[in-house]
């Protein structure tokens, strides 16, 4: 197995990664501008050891990896459940 060299702006695991986009999706939506809460980078910092940065504006260097990221994960999640259900009706 590789081993991939640590981000320091997101983190590198699937969980990390995804709570990273949710994160910046909720500074734009709910209108917090560009400021991550405190909480949030503390959370960060501690969870996943990342800093975030203070930039959330969306641009397609943005979106299509969050594209890519949610494309393979529901299609290796699809996959797995294949499967294991699979093994249950043979």
């Amino acid at each position: 197995m590789s081993t991939v060299k640590a981000h320091k702006n997101y983190p590198n695991s699937v969980y990390g990664y995804a709570d990273w986009l949710y994160v910046r999706r909720n500074v734009i939506v709910h209108g917090e501008g560009s400021q991550y809460d405190e909480a949030v980078k503390k959370r960060f910092k501690d969870q996943h050891r990342v800093g975030l940065t203070n930039c959330t504006a969306l641009s397609i260097a943005f979106i299509r990896p969050a594209i890519t990221f949610y494309q393979d994960f529901c299609a290796e999640f699809l996959t797995c459940l294949e499967n294991t259900f699979s093994r249950d009706f043979r």
